[in-house]
């Protein structure tokens, strides 16, 4: 059983998409974008397999849930339930139109599809780095000859992946939060702070992050 946040307001008389998939998937309800953003951001090893926002009704333009929510969940893959006028041409990159009738039976099983669909897509999403494997799909990274996964939020997965995609080279400050954190200006103590975590869960591996005169770090 997949685990989905739904982002619906529940003051509507139509039938609501929680009520729907309760039973067929672990459900979290969210009435608001700030707070699905804010839980987000806590990062953990609660995550969603997918997230399934309401857009019936108007209250979150298309564009503000493609810049918002893929900013702080990536990886995770983000369906709509649109009116019939909008088209799924029309929808930018990665996100996915679905169809909510009266048939609920054909809501589920078409969501079950495009879910699992989306997994396969993301099969490959394993990244082994001397004797490291980074699991992009469980959040998590596992050092050779240990049998524990170690959880990553968001941010810290980000960051890895960054590293890993450019090791041997120096990354500045800027390079991070420009691909980490989507340009928004973040404080040096805050990028410091994420390496440092990032440090003691690598401890003991092959791996190491170095910090390069000037503001930059080189993964090793």
């Amino acid at each position: 059983m997949g685990t989905l946040w739904i982002l619906e307001k529940s003051n509507h008389d139509s039938t609501r998409i929680t009520d729907i998939l309760i039973g067929d998937f672990a459900v979290r309800a969210v009435a608001s974008l700030k707070s699905l953003v804010a839980i987000s951001r806590l990062g953990g090893a609660n995550l969603p397999d997918a997230v399934i926002v309401d857009c019936r009704f108007g209250e979150w333009s298309i564009d503000q849930i493609n810049i918002e929510i893929k900013d702080v969940l990536p990886d995770c893959s983000l369906f709509l339930v649109c009116s019939d006028g909008t088209g799924s041409d029309s929808l930018p990159s990665g996100l996915h139109k679905l169809n909510l009738t009266d048939d609920t039976l054909q809501f589920v099983t078409e969501l079950k599809i495009k879910i699992r669909h989306q997994a396969k897509a993301r099969t490959g999403a394993l990244i082994k780095y001397r004797d490291m494997v980074l699991d992009i799909s469980n959040l998590s990274l596992r050092l050779k000859g240990s049998l524990e996964d170690i959880s990553l939020p968001q941010k810290e997965l980000q960051l890895l992946k960054l590293l890993i995609a450019n090791c041997g080279q120096v990354i500045d400050r800027s390079e991070i939060s420009a691909a980490v954190w989507s340009g928004i200006k973040v404080s040096p103590r805050t990028i410091d702070s994420h390496i440092s975590r990032l440090r003691t869960k690598l401890t003991g591996s092959q791996i190491s992050i170095r910090s390069v005169y000037g503001g930059g770090y080189l993964l090793r």
